[in-house]
């Protein structure tokens, strides 16, 4: 028997559109979630504590969408946030081998300022002496 495709909940839809323009989720990071047997899409089985899932459903009804979509959700979102974190962590430590190389640069320039003041004098020298 072939399923019945499921209209929007007019509550939800309601409720979503009021809070998106209200900028409830302006701190969050935009994830899109597909809903149902949309393609790349594959199923998976997780073993949650029954408080988990319990807490789950708590603030899935708080948020007015089922609990699978929330968890959908919440794993993007983290994914996402890992993946800002993981490419900040790799900036802040090329800035950290940029300001190695840099103070290895600035020490090289002293040392060839050095040889090059040095360098002067004994032209100097042999130029008086000469």
């Amino acid at each position: 028997m072939p399923q019945k495709k499921r209209e929007p909940d007019r509550a939800v839809t309601y409720r979503l559109e009021t809070e998106l323009e209200s900028g409830a989720f302006q701190e969050l990071p935009r994830v899109r979630v597909a809903v149902g047997n949309a393609p790349g899409r594959r199923m998976i089985s997780l073993r949650l504590r029954e408080d988990v899932i319990d807490g789950l459903k708590r603030v899935a009804r708080k948020k007015v969408v089922p609990y699978q979509v929330l968890i959908q959700m919440w794993l993007q979102e983290r994914l996402v946030l890992e993946e800002q974190a993981a490419t900040t962590e790799e900036s802040v430590e090329a800035i950290a081998q940029l300001r190695s190389l840099t103070a290895q640069l600035v020490q090289v320039a002293g040392s060839l300022e050095s040889a090059e003041r040095q360098r002067k004098t004994v032209t100097k020298r042999a130029t008086r002496s000469a």
